[in-house]
């Protein structure tokens, strides 16, 4: 897990045509660099969608209401049309028990300010928490040419020992734009991509990159293999990992439950993961909120970007509408909790 390193940014504007997002960032020339998140402004958050989705731009921060640097991540897709993805444990600061996709913060100056550094981040990222193996009895590794080198190293750190098997992979160009500045108006860079803000339980802004393998669903199993280092010991959160297909997901409303989905767990320790489903013991939602279904299918801010990038039925052009109500929906609540965007059918 990288370390955050992070700054406020007090000057950003945001413009929306109704398909394309622009995001205009001004850094500081001396930031003050902060490791720590920024928290939730859902009220600001219902101003700038509310005027994206209404006048088609808005201030995106100002002196009371900063932004971030982008952080960045990608979505894997098979060749089958079929994602992978993982939930988020319930141990998870920010979005506990949402379905999200790799993602990360900056861990270094280059990936702050940079276009190649930050599009790294969304590389690291992707193969810190995600390993794909085939289907064999003795199972090997799926590397890309773009990301074998982080890849091994992924797994090297985790003592497996498993020979390759390169598919080709392929980068959608997104169609969003990120720009960064100084706040003297100097250029350092842009790059086209999928955009993402959030503003319910934290305030972020990131990238995302969709990454499509040429190989099916039917070949792989997924890996989650993200975790910690806690006293030379590499502590890993076991998060389930999903395959799921476009078809799987079309029209699913917020916390509706997924049936009979693909869903795998693994046990570290050997030459290589041991790779098990099962069904959770204790069923929770979006906030470990308890529910009456194993999985309600609730995408992060990330994910829902990722969702509408791919055109799967009911999310398409509905990213920031779809944000817009999360923040409307926990403002409202008395408690502002996560547990009121769940449907009341599926609450215990």
């Amino acid at each position: 897990m990288a370390e955050i390193l992070q700054f406020k940014v007090h000057r950003a504007e945001a413009k929306y045509d109704g398909e394309s997002l622009n995001i205009k960032l001004f850094y500081p020339r001396t930031p003050q660099f902060i490791n720590e998140r920024l928290g939730a402004n859902p009220e600001w958050g219902i101003q700038v969608l509310d005027n994206l989705l209404t006048k088609g731009h808005s201030v995106l921060a100002d002196e009371k209401n900063p932004v971030k640097p982008p952080s960045a991540g990608s979505l894997v897709v098979l060749n089958d049309d079929t994602i992978v993805c993982h939930r988020r444990d319930k141990g998870a600061k920010v979005h506990s028990l949402y379905f999200s996709t790799s993602s990360g913060f900056p861990n270094e100056r280059r990936a702050l300010f940079t276009r190649g550094g930050l599009l790294e981040t969304a590389l690291r990222e992707t193969a810190e928490e995600l390993l794909l193996l085939t289907r064999d009895k003795k199972p090997r590794l799926v590397v890309t040419p773009g990301l074998k080198d982080y890849t091994l190293a992924s797994a090297q750190r985790l003592g497996f020992d498993m020979s390759c098997y390169e598919v080709a992979e392929a980068v959608d160009e997104g169609t969003d734009t990120l720009e960064v500045f100084y706040d003297d108006g100097e250029k350092l860079f842009s790059v086209k991509t999928y955009l993402d803000m959030m503003f319910d339980v934290d305030t972020s802004l990131n990238i995302l990159q969709i990454r499509r393998l040429n190989i099916s669903s039917k070949e792989v199993v997924p890996v989650d293999t993200e975790g910690v280092f806690k006293e030379g010991r590499y502590v890993h959160f076991n998060r389930e990992a999903f395959l799921l297909h476009h078809s799987e997901i079309a029209d699913i409303g917020f916390a509706e439950p997924l049936e009979n989905p693909r869903v795998y767990q693994s046990g570290l320790g050997g030459r290589y993961p041991v790779v098990y489903s099962e069904e959770p013991k204790e069923f929770l939602g979006p906030g470990k909120t308890p529910v009456t279904h194993p999985y309600l299918f609730a995408p992060d801010n990330l994910m829902t970007v990722g969702l509408d990038a791919l055109h799967v039925l009911g999310y398409r052009g509905n990213k920031l509408r779809t944000e817009l109500w999360k923040e409307q929906t926990i403002l409202k609540d008395s408690q502002r909790s996560e547990a009121a965007l769940i449907p009341q059918q599926y609450r215990k």
